[in-house]
């Protein structure tokens, strides 16, 4: 287990691990495999870069040696794997040119100033990576690889968990497999970077592969598992690693071993053999006026970033590239929307002194730090530059600068396509993009040379994601003088300024600047605060045992060539086989599970008696029947809970209304019917969904039971619809004969009526399903799972 800041060679470590193990098998004439594992799409992409000129000097030092017709190689297999494939497959299909078609390749850069092409062939046995260099050059790539099929032999697997959780089950003559990760050349060490990034369940499942996997070696009588678990920002490092392992690691923390080679460190600097490289963090945080949303803030902060970059790069005085945080893809497309208006109604022109008086008034050396300042560099340069004079003009021309700032603008989230994250990744390094809002996916590891400003929007993240975060800039020396300015613009809620009382009550917020949890960091930290930066593994739960051991049954299926856990089920039936041949392979491997995993006995009889408790394919086909018709239950109770909350409200409104009047015993009424609405149906609702939601076995007797509750609750929401709509009328009447009350109430009449007739329509569609027409009624079933 690896501890480090970001940036502080932590990577290295374990590429340079692992290169000497390649070196080390090949000398001993073993070929077996290393798995690195990544949580992001972006990390992955970043990090094989670093791999691959690795790899390459590597393989040209062994062409000088005894060992020269061999050669490493690597593969990037995960979701984007098959896109590419297609992408081959159609220019191959669509070309009939004779020469070779590139096909970029994940935008990884190479060789001097080059990227990775895939040629594209008319013979596909000829198609291979290549390096293709500025001056259109090529240099063979070859030990990239890039189809699915040799992963099977592949030196270096570049992949993420969800993928390594399918090829584990997986049995293929064209991809992974678990024979390939078990079999002649198995893998023999894991690599799990940014190790905290992962969920309490995806480490849960983790647990029992790792289980399974290190089972299996040792039946083949093969050393452990050799794992490496890599974080910057983790409190519980070696229970982390005991929960994942069951044993104790090697923990090698960066704080621990500078402060105890401090001696030798200086000694090594003095002679100038290294240079430990310190970082400035500049820390803001800011809270929001609150007569500004923070959108309106987080757009004026991009928008004013823009301008200012754009003026820099004119004056070639250097582009101070920036990353903006935001949540979610939901904040981060309503955020781009709105700085794209702002753009076209002409913001920041005002500010920069080119539209209105500010020019006129303000100082320009006083407010040198103000955008005006950029603008004056900008006027002052004008002569001596037809890009700067023609900017000035068609701005203000136009009355906006949307035109020159928006294209500068980039948003990034997981789920940007393949083809739009190369062109990203392209700009960003280029620096033609100047601002990137971005979810948490540029978070991790992601090397961009250029940023030096981050912001991110709001306290909800946990501490080692804010640390993640604010690590992004500052991590080149030439590029930003290894400074970071640091935003945390706190939004106005109490929840978020509660966060902040407490990360300042304990100092938890001088580790944002500190960029990593060191052991001396989490020994002054708090009990209280330990909990938010510990990573869990959730290997306890009943669903994550029974998910595991499952799963550990399908690698050995896939492993000894009896099922393939992928295999895609397109009819009721074939699923049923696959759950009554799962079934037969459970009491088959029911002694080898027993070994793998403790207390596995009571887990298998549990699945057999419940997941899997059918005997034939009738029986499954009814459990299958039966499960849609409760489906078809829920939505039904769901839509009824959803019909009463809503009649809750509008009865609010009215009540609301009324109070406003003083007619209290109108409302003491309303109140009473809000209450049994409210303590009485809808918490009899949930109290079946959430019945229905967790039971796995139902009886004749249970399906009864809540056909019967449905029923009567449907009975009793109609009926009382039936008095409500008499109760209103009466209140309505009585409030226009009340001549005290009536003055007061006549400006809101027409609003009290409309909500009257809303109540009306919502007890039509109550009355709508008559009472042999409840769908719970329809719940019947010979097996019931």
């Amino acid at each position: 287990m690896i501890t480090a800041p970001a940036g502080s060679g932590k990577t290295e470590i374990f590429l340079f691990t692992m290169l000497y193990k390649l070196l080390l098998d090949l000398k001993h004439g073993v070929k077996r495999k290393i798995m690195i594992v990544y949580p992001r799409k972006f990390l992955e992409v970043d990090q094989s870069e670093r791999l691959i000129k690795l790899i390459k000097i590597l393989n040209d030092k062994l062409k000088a040696t005894s060992f020269r017709h061999r050669e490493f190689s690597i593969i990037i297999r995960d979701g984007d794997t098959v896109v590419i494939e297609n992408e081959v497959e159609r220019v191959s299909r669509a070309s009939r040119d004779e020469r070779p078609v590139e096909v970029e390749f994940r935008g990884i850069k190479c060789g001097q100033n080059g990227t990775l092409k895939i040629l594209v062939s008319v013979n596909p046995r000829d198609e291979r990576i290549v390096c293709k260099e500025s001056d259109g050059k090529y240099e063979d790539y070859s030990f990239v690889k890039w189809h699915r099929r040799p992963s099977k032999d592949t030196n270096i697997i570049v992949t993420n968990l969800h993928t390594l959780f399918f090829r584990v089950i997986a049995m293929s003559n064209d991809d992974l497999d678990a024979s390939d990760i078990l079999g002649e050349t198995p893998v023999d060490m894991i690599v799990f970077d940014e190790v905290h990034e992962y969920e309490p369940a995806e480490l849960g499942l983790l647990y029992f592969t790792l289980k399974a996997l290190n089972y299996v070696r040792g039946v083949k009588n093969l050393s452990p598992l050799k794992v490496l678990l890599l974080s910057a920002t983790i409190a519980n490092a070696a229970d982390l690693a005991r929960e994942l392992t069951d044993e104790d690691a090697l923990i090698l923390n960066y704080g621990d071993i500078v402060s105890r080679e401090r001696s030798r460190i200086e000694m090594l600097e003095k002679s100038g053999r290294i240079g430990l490289t310190k970082k400035l963090v500049i820390l803001g945080i800011l809270t929001i006026s609150p007569t500004y949303s923070w959108e309106t803030y987080t757009s004026q902060l991009a928008v004013t970033l823009l301008y200012m970059n754009n003026a820099l790069r004119m004056l070639n005085k250097g582009v101070k590239q920036t990353i903006i945080f935001l949540n979610n893809v939901r904040e981060l497309n309503r955020v781009h929307s709105i700085i794209e208006n702002d753009l076209q109604l002409g913001s920041p022109l005002d500010n920069a002194c080119l539209r209105g008086s500010w020019g006129s008034i303000l100082d320009h050396v006083k407010y040198r730090y103000s955008l005006c300042h950029y603008t004056y560099m900008l006027q002052n340069s004008q002569s001596g530059s037809i890009e700067i004079s023609k900017f000035i003009n068609d701005v203000s021309g136009y009355g906006h600068a949307k035109s020159y700032l928006f294209p500068r603008l980039a948003k990034v989230f997981s789920g940007t396509p393949l083809s739009e994250r190369l062109k990203l990744v392209e700009e960003i390094r280029n620096e033609d993009v100047y601002v990137i809002i971005a979810t948490s996916s540029l978070e991790l590891g992601v090397d961009y040379p250029g940023v030096t400003v981050v912001a991110n929007i709001g306290l909800s993240e946990k501490l080692p994601s804010l640390i993640q975060r604010f690590s992004r800039a500052g991590r080149r020396l030439s590029e930003t003088l290894n400074t970071t300015l640091a935003l945390l613009i706190v939004r106005n809620n109490p929840l978020e300024y509660t966060r902040l009382f407490e990360a300042i009550k304990t100092k938890a917020l001088s580790f944002l600047v500190k960029g990593s949890l060191t052991f001396d960091v989490i020994e002054k930290l708090p009990k209280t605060s330990l909990s938010s930066i510990s990573v869990e593994v959730a290997r306890d739960l009943d669903v994550i045992k029974k998910l595991g051991l499952l799963r550990a049954l399908l690698t050995l299926t896939a492993l000894n060539g009896k099922y393939h856990g992928l295999k895609m089920l397109e009819s009721e039936e074939e699923e049923c086989k696959a759950l009554i041949n799962l079934h037969n392979y459970l009491k088959e491997y029911r002694e080898v599970l027993a070994e793998m995993y403790r207390e596995s006995d009571k887990l298998i009889d549990s699945i057999l008696e419940h997941e899997l408790g059918f005997k034939n394919i009738l029986e499954c086909k009814e459990h299958f029947s039966m499960l849609k018709q409760i489906d078809h239950c829920m939505g039904f109770i769901q839509n009824r809970a959803n019909e009463v909350d809503e009649i809750i409200k509008i009865l609010k409104d009215i009540s609301e209304i009324l109070h406003e009047v003083n007619s209290v015993n109108v409302c003491k009424e309303l109140e009473d019917v809000i209450k049994h609405l409210g303590d009485h149906i809808i918490k009899k609702y949930n109290k079946i969904l959430e019945e229905l939601r967790q039971k796995v076995r139902f009886t004749d007797n249970d399906l009864k039971r809540v056909a019967e509750d449905v029923a009567r609750l449907d009975h009793d929401l109609q009926q009382l619809c039936e008095g409500l709509r008499e109760k209103l009328i009466k209140l309505i009447i009585e409030v226009l004969n009340n001549k005290e009350v009536l003055p007061k109430i006549s400006p809101k009449i027409s609003h009290v009526f409309k909500l009257v007739a809303s109540i009306n329509d919502k007890c039509d569609d109550v009355k709508s399903v008559k009472s042999g027409e409840n769908p719970c009624k329809l719940v019947t079933s010979k097996v019931h799972m």
